[in-house]
This record gives C-alpha cells, structure tokens and sequence, in this order.
C-alpha cells in the first residue's frame, strides 16, 4: 500500500469516527448544527473508505466487470425506490385534498400541495428515465466490440 493510500485511508476512518462522536454528541448537547457537520464527515470517509477498498483489491477487474453487468438491473431497482417517496406524497395530498372537499372546503393551500405532488412525481419519473437510458447507454458503450450480448443489447 502506499503512503497516499495508507494516509488517505487512516483520514477517512478519522473523518468516520469523528462524525459519529460529533453526532452522539450533538444529540446529548442540543447542537442543532452538528447534524449536518457529522453527516457530511461520516460520508466523506465512507465514500473515501468503499472508494480505496473497493479500486485496490485484487481482483478489481472482475468486480469492475460484475458492477457493469449488473449496472442496468441495480439501477432499475434504485430507481423504483426513488420513486416512492413521491408517490406516497401524491397519495397523501389526493387524501388531504379529498378529504376537505369532502368537508365542503378546499383551501387553495391543498390544492397547490396535490399540484406540486403532481409535478413532484412527474419530476422523478422524468429524472429516472433519463438516468435508466444513460446507464444503458453508457454499458452499450463501454463494452468491448467483439463481446456478443454486447451486439445483441445495441440491436
């Protein structure tokens, strides 16, 4: 390993340990700021720590190999997770909205929340296709000219 390395690495389980202290620390004492200090530090050494692990090990070939195999399927999975926060926020602004026409009252408050649900979700899955076909894009491209499913998925 060398010395970049071996400090980088010693950094980022620095920064690991630090955000967790900072955030037990910030809970007991009330620090509303340390919330994003310790989060931003957590993951800045994590990402550093999966990143250096991850590029340097043996073997670094196949798993770069397996990531891009499984890229598309990974990435559908994410996606259809990603998606959910905003569908349940369109549900639940039709419910409140439906609910106070119900009442006989609609706020135009309620309605702008059930309009930007709306536009939330249309923003997602828009966001998502353009990732998903950037992805398949991207693995058409990167793989190498004689492999034959490579031929097939461009077909």
């Amino acid at each position: 390993m060398t010395t970049l390395r071996r400090r980088t690495t010693q950094l980022a389980w620095i920064a690991v340990i630090l955000g967790a202290g900072i955030i037990v620390a910030g809970e007991l004492a009330g620090w509303g700021w340390a919330r994003l200090v310790s989060a931003a530090l957590a993951s800045a050494g994590g990402i550093t720590l999966g990143a250096t692990f991850g590029l340097s090990r043996p073997g670094k070939e196949r798993l770069r190999s397996r990531l891009a195999r499984w890229s598309l399927p990974m990435a559908s999975i994410l996606a259809a997770v990603m998606v959910l926060p905003a569908l349940a926020a369109l549900g639940l602004s039709t419910l409140g909205a439906a609910m106070q026409l119900g009442d006989g009252r609609a706020p135009a408050m309620s309605l702008a929340g059930l309009a930007l649900a709306f536009t939330m979700l249309a923003a997602t899955l828009a966001v998502t296709v353009v990732a998903l076909r950037a992805i398949r894009e991207a693995r058409t491209l990167a793989a190498p000219r004689g492999d034959d499913r490579a031929e097939g998925e461009r077909a």
